[in-house]
């Protein structure tokens, strides 16, 4: 059985526009499969990163390590 790796990077398009004068918004896509996320504070986008991130690192966490190539 084939074991499903945790992703080696994290890719996203960001947009952000001003609101009003001092409210920013953004969107981050992601360009795999043109999924959204919708922010109204740039605290909640940093939030959301973050949680990503951690996430992430959970997974490589719990992954076998690399089999060595012996066919060398």
């Amino acid at each position: 059985m084939k074991q499903v790796r945790p992703p080696t990077y994290i890719a996203y398009m960001l947009r952000l526009w001003r609101e009003d004068a001092t409210t920013w918004r953004g969107t981050l896509e992601n360009p795999h499969t043109g999924e959204q996320h919708h922010f109204a504070t740039a605290e909640a986008l940093f939030i959301f990163l973050q949680t990503q991130l951690t996430e992430t690192a959970v997974s490589d966490a719990h992954s076998p390590p690399d089999t060595p190539n012996t066919n060398s």
